[in-house]
Parts: C-alpha cells; sequence; structure tokens
C-alpha cells in the first residue's frame, strides 16, 4: 500500500487506510466510520501528523532517542522540568553504554550489559551505581521505548525482556525516625525557635503537604475563616533556579481542612509578617517567607530543618532526628493510626490511591505493635492455658 494511503467506501460511509511512522517497522492505521469522503480525508491526514516526527530507528541509537523524546516531552509539557533534569542524566548514561548501536538492533542482552557496568563501575569515572540509580535508569528506557512501540518506530520493547537489578535485595529496609507526640509538641514550642520556622513546621506537620507544596503556598490559597488550604502550586529547585509550576500530580490539585490550632497559629504568622512586609514595603505574597522576608528556597526550608532538628537532638526535645519528608510521615502515619479512613488521608495526601498511602505511610511502631500483641493474646488466652 502507498504510504500516501487510501480512502474508501465502506457502506453508506467513508474509512480510510494509510501507513504511519518511519517505516523500518509497518504501523497501518484503518478506521472507518465517516460521512464524507472529506471527512475521511482529514481523519487520514491528522493521523498521518501524529506520527510526523517519529525517529527512524535505523538512524539513531538509544542515546539519541532520548534525547530526541525528552525534547518532544519537555517541549509539551508531558513531564515536569525536574523529572526531565533526571531522565537527561540517564540519556547521558546511554550514550557512554551504548554508542553505536542502532535503536533496530538493541537487544535486551545489551541493557543487560549496561546495567552490570553501572553496577560495577565500569565507565570513566568509575563510580559504581546503586541498584536503585540502575533500576531508575532502566525504568527511563523502558518508559521512553514503550512510547516508541506505540507510534511503530520498533516492534517490541526490549527493555521489557531485560533484567534490570531488584530494589528489594539491594539494602535493608530504611528505618524511618518517628516523633512522638509530645516530642512534636516540645519540638514547636522549644523557645529558640524564631516565629518565621515556627510557622513553617506547624505547617508542615499539621498538613502532611510536600515540601514543593509548602514553598508554592500563598496568602490567597488559605481560607483561614473556613478553615481549608488549596494547593495550587509548587515551587521546586531545578539545577541553579526556582521553578513555580503545577502540583506533582493531577491528585496534587486538593483542598484540605485545616485544625482550629494550625488556623490560630497561620492568623499569628500572617500578622507578624504582614506588620514587618509593610516595614520593608514588601508585598505579603508567600506564606513561608525566610529571616531576609524573601520566598524560602526549597533546599534552605530542608537545611533549617535539618539544623533544627539537630539542636533538637541535642537539646534532648526529641530522641532522634526526622528528616522534613519525615514531616508528612508523621502527619499521613497519625492519620492513618488514629483511625480516619484510607480514602480521605489519600485524598489529603495527593495520592494516586489508598492502596499507595497505606503501602507508604501506613507503617506501625513498636507500641502499635505490642498492643496487636496483647489482641491475640487476650483471643488465643485460652488455648495458651493462661
Amino acid at each position: 500500500m502507498s504510504k500516501q494511503g487510501r480512502v474508501y467506501r465502506v457502506g453508506d460511509g467513508w474509512g480510510f487506510d494509510v501507513d504511519v511512522g518511519p517505516g523500518a517497522v509497518r504501523n497501518r492505521k484503518r478506521k472507518r466510520g465517516y460521512s464524507t469522503k472529506h471527512e475521511a480525508v482529514s481523519a487520514m491526514e491528522a493521523m498521518r501528523a501524529r506520527f510526523v516526527d517519529v525517529t527512524d530507528p535505523t538512524a539513531v541509537d538509544l542515546g539519541t532517542y532520548l534525547d530526541e523524546w525528552l525534547d518532544q516531552r519537555e517541549a509539551s509539557h508531558a513531564l515536569a522540568p525536574t523529572t526531565v533534569r533526571g531522565y537527561r542524566l540517564h540519556a547521558r548514561k546511554a550514550h557512554d553504554l551504548l554508542p553505536g548501536i542502532s535503536l533496530d538492533q538493541l537487544t535486551a542482552a545489551n541493557l543487560d550489559h549496561a546495567y552490570g557496568r553501572l553496577l560495577t563501575g565500569d565507565l570513566s569515572d568509575g563510580r559504581k551505581q546503586s541498584n536503585r540509580s540502575v533500576r531508575a535508569f532502566y525504568t527511563t528506557v523502558h518508559k521512553a521505548l514503550k512510547d516508541g512501540v506505540r507510534k511503530g518506530m520498533v516492534s517490541r520493547n526490549v527493555a521489557a525482556l531485560s533484567n534490570p537489578p531488584s530494589t528489594l535485595a539491594s539494602k535493608p529496609k530504611v528505618k524511618h525516625n518517628h516523633w512522638s507526640i509530645e516530642e512534636v509538641e516540645a519540638f514547636l514550642a522549644a523557645e529558640w525557635l524564631p516565629n518565621y520556622r515556627r510557622a513553617a513546621w506547624c505547617l508542615a506537620l499539621g498538613t502532611g503537604l510536600r515540601r514543593a507544596e509548602l514553598c508554592g503556598l500563598e496568602w490567597r490559597d488559605l481560607d483561614l475563616d473556613g478553615q481549608t488550604l488549596t494547593v495550587e502550586r509548587t515551587r521546586t529547585p531545578v539545577g541553579h533556579r526556582v521553578i513555580e509550576g503545577p502540583p506533582k500530580t493531577a491528585r496534587g490539585y486538593r483542598t484540605m481542612s485545616i485544625s482550629d490550632g494550625l488556623v490560630t497559629v497561620l492568623r499569628r504568622w500572617k500578622v507578624t509578617q504582614g506588620s514587618l512586609m509593610l516595614a520593608v514595603g514588601h508585598p505579603q505574597r508567600q506564606v513561608l517567607t525566610n529571616d531576609r522576608l524573601t520566598p524560602w528556597h526549597p533546599n534552605n526550608v530542608s537545611s533549617m530543618w535539618r539544623n533544627d532538628a539537630d539542636r533538637a537532638v541535642r537539646e534532648g526535645i526529641v530522641a532522634e532526628r526526622m528528616t522534613l519528608h519525615g514531616a508528612r510521615r508523621w502527619n499521613l502515619t497519625q492519620q492513618v493510626s488514629h483511625g480516619v479512613d484510607p480514602l480521605t488521608v489519600s485524598k489529603r495526601a495527593g495520592h494516586h490511591s489508598p492502596a499507595f498511602t497505606l503501602a507508604a505511610y501506613g507503617y506501625t511502631d513498636d507500641e502499635r505493635d505490642r498492643a496487636a500483641a496483647a489482641v491475640l493474646g487476650n483471643v488465643l488466652e485460652a488455648a495458651f492455658g493462661a
């Protein structure tokens, strides 16, 4: 069949039949059900246009293909800037590991060899990659090749046939330090915490927002009378710049209720911040500002939390340091452990499903573990001969 395609009669209607893609792998598209010949021709041209930028797999290697794929995805805003930055690193690895192998000749064995080189540090810099890093490289390649299969560039996704390392066996599961409610209360009440950081940490622990969401929060996103908070934007570091953009996922757009206590803290902070802003002539926009009354750089938020948590450990306020992301973990875990239904917890967290929320944040602590053992002991008391 001609690459130009054909439009033909089908009963009382019209249909089209056209080859799309670069030609290395035949990708034939047929559609019917159009009322007029003109509609069928327009639909055929639209179908061909969808595949006009498809790369010829005989002319590029994996690294070049990843570069082009990322250019397209970035231009269409299909990937977040931070995601693109990480994927670019994987594209550079592909250039180093698999030069000169055209995409149509790439095999699962080629990828397995590349994984081995990454794990053993068989590269110019000699740095060994962790199972997690190699797995991330595989995930990027798999996603890009899956797109290539969909567009008819290649006949199959060879990454799906490869054997990337498992992250489960790479190292023992990390034990997350988990503050008690009493430790959180003592930390937030520390006399040495300045107002701007106390407000920030109350907000982090009281809402479970991600760091980028905390930094993107503006006063217009808060309805203190209605006691709600809306997440509409994020501020994320990309290289040396901070990018303001949409939430991490579609579920990231959300409105949640906030407690009376947190509303009181935020009201006080708004008054304090407003007075300082008025004195220097700055508009009061961001909820979180630093000691210079400018929006906090996300990395600085993490470092200031780390400094405050370390001081709390030194002064015996808390037993161990908890990370800033640990504040999100603490918030969600408290909701789960106090009986909030998983769907509500998931929606407040901005997760795609309650199952993910429970898997990631529904872990227990020693006290609840002992309580579970006691329940079972009561149930089996007679069998145990007690």
